[in-house]
């Protein structure tokens, strides 16, 4: 509950939606919600090792997105 409530609370940020107008496109958009359904079906299938790569992985290319953002 802590991490949600931490998520929201940057969701709210004035700067968090600027940099989601510059970085959600329809790909990104499409890449993300196929990684989110792969950590879902991981969790699903109780390997937790596998739901922590794909979140790693989610992870970084969030990170890599919002970075090449902050650069224009």
């Amino acid at each position: 509950m802590w991490l949600i409530g931490q998520m929201n609370s940057v969701r709210s940020l004035d700067e968090w939606t600027r940099m989601r107008q510059l970085t959600l496109d329809n790909q990104i958009i499409n890449q993300y919600n196929h990684q989110h359904r792969e950590i879902l079906n991981a969790i699903r299938s109780r390997e937790p090792e596998r739901a922590a790569s794909k979140m790693k992985e989610h992870l970084e290319t969030a990170r890599l997105s919002l970075t090449r953002a902050a650069e224009t």
